[in-house]
């Protein structure tokens, strides 16, 4: 009997889960970053980051940074050209040196604020770090995949850069982030995505020289490599570089360090359409800086909700 019961129970999953792509006129072109929402169309976006770094100390324990970053994004399609919404930035941090160390510590959305015992220190923080506003738009008419999407991120809180007691959560002044997005089919159920980024963040005081302070500069560059062996299966590759420079100015403007700390990552992906409306995607990464000694590396998870008439 229970046998029966999971064997219906497993047909009436392929049916609700797989049947919908076969049946022709649903699938969604893959490449959403590249695209723009139909008026009244719309999609939300849940992206989850979760980046993790450790090494050994000289006294044995071990040391890790661990940010779990989720985004939670809505984008409409206002006209035949422009896409518009909002994102909200919801952050947990853990740093931590001990003797063993859990990697998913940030997990656990805690405030602790400093903490030190005999064998531990570190603190953790978590909240909304920002909100942000989006526009997404086609900037020649004429070059259909290839698109400029930015999103301007307003802080939260005043002492998100933290002391010595709360610990960081993230900048304290406004982020803006400049993407250019391309695709293009290269052979069958081979595509291409390109984006190029210029990100600025800690837009404030120091940044146009009226105040002592920092801001961070960055120019990402990302290559994915996609293939669907199925209709609603994707495998990728990225790689991806971005040169940084972290500046710090004194009050009349003069620079007075700027720091370069490249990084680059390199990862395999997995991404699952789900009928007509749900997109599923996971991300692992290996993530290289600047920082030697670190073993880092990123984990990542997307749910996408999407409307888009045509």
């Amino acid at each position: 009997m229970h046998r029966y019961t999971r064997i219906t129970y497993i047909a009436w999953l392929w049916i609700a889960l797989y049947l919908p792509g076969a049946l022709p006129g649903q699938y969604i072109d893959p490449f959403f970053p590249s695209k723009l929402y139909a008026p009244g169309g719309y999609e939300i976006h849940i992206f989850q980051n979760y980046y993790t770094a450790s090494r050994i100390l000289d006294d044995r324990r071990q040391f890790r940074y661990s940010f779990y970053t989720v985004y939670c994004q809505f984008l409409y399609g206002w006209k035949e050209s422009w896409n518009i919404g909002l994102d909200l930035k919801l952050r947990s941090v853990a740093r931590e040196s001990s003797p063993k160390i859990s990697p998913f510590h940030a997990l656990y959305w805690r405030n602790s604020g400093y903490f030190r015992t005999t064998d531990a220190e570190g603190y953790f923080r978590s909240g909304l770090s920002a909100v942000g506003i989006q526009w997404k738009w086609r900037p020649w008419s004429f070059i259909d995949n290839l698109i400029l999407h930015q999103t301007l991120y307003f802080p939260t809180a005043l002492d998100l850069e933290g002391n010595e007691e709360t610990g960081f959560l993230d900048w304290s002044g406004l982020s803006l982030y400049t993407r250019l997005y391309y695709d293009e089919a290269i052979a069958e159920s081979v595509y291409l995505f390109v984006e190029f980024a210029a990100v600025v963040e800690n837009i404030g005081p120091a940044a146009i020289g009226v105040a002592n302070g920092a801001y961070q500069l960055s120019t990402p560059i990302n290559l994915i490599m996609s293939w669907y062996p199925w209709e609603r299966h994707g495998l990728y590759v990225l790689v991806n570089a971005a040169p940084q420079w972290y500046v710090t100015v004194i009050r009349d403007g003069r620079v007075r360090d700027a720091v370069y700390n490249t990084y680059n990552q390199y990862g395999l992906g997995y991404k699952w359409t789900i009928g007509k409306r749900w997109l599923v995607e996971w991300l692992w990464t290996r993530f290289y800086s600047t920082s030697h000694g670190l073993y880092q590396a990123t984990y990542n998870m997307g749910l996408r909700y999407f409307v888009n008439p045509l």
